[in-house]
C-alpha cells in the first residue's frame, strides 16, 4: 500500500472524531450536563470598555505581523549588510 503514513493519519483522525462523539460531543465540547450548565455563578455581564470600533486594532495587528514576516524573511539579507 502506498501511503501509508497518510492514511494512518487520516484513520487516527477519523477515530478521533468518533470517539469524540461517542462521548456526546456537544455535553463534552460545551460543558452542559443533561440538565443544563453548571456554575456557582450567575452569567458574565461584560463591562464596556468604550471601545466601539476595534478595526484598528486589526489593521495594525496585521501590518505589524505583515512587517515581522518580513523582517524574518530578509534576516539573512540583513545580517550580510549589518556586517
Amino acid at each position: 500500500m502506498r501511503n501509508t503514513k497518510l492514511q494512518s493519519i487520516f484513520a487516527v483522525a477519523i477515530l478521533a472524531m468518533v470517539f469524540f462523539f461517542a462521548i456526546n460531543g456537544n455535553t463534552f465540547a460545551s460543558g452542559y450536563g443533561p440538565y443544563g450548565p453548571y456554575g456557582p455563578y450567575g452569567p458574565h455581564n461584560p463591562v464596556d470598555a468604550s471601545i466601539v470600533n476595534t478595526d484598528v486594532f486589526s489593521i495594525v495587528g496585521l501590518s505589524l505581523y505583515g512587517a515581522g514576516s518580513a523582517l524574518i524573511a530578509n534576516a539573512s539579507k540583513l545580517k550580510k549588510l549589518i556586517k
